[in-house]
């Protein structure tokens, strides 16, 4: 998988997400989607810094 691809899963699931809370829909299930979603932002960010030389 690209880095695009990891992208467009992670804005789906993030769509997904709001769609439900929206529903009302929020349960445990969502809460552990919602974990998963913002620590692939923590990858991301980290990912994108080694790339580009700017890492801490």
């Amino acid at each position: 998988m690209t880095m695009a691809d990891f992208r467009q899963m992670a804005a789906k699931m993030d769509q997904h997400l709001q769609q439900l809370d929206v529903e009302g829909g929020y349960s445990l299930h969502m809460v552990i989607v919602d974990l998963v979603v913002n620590l692939r932002r923590e990858w991301q960010s980290m990912a994108d810094a080694f790339s580009s030389g700017h890492a801490d």
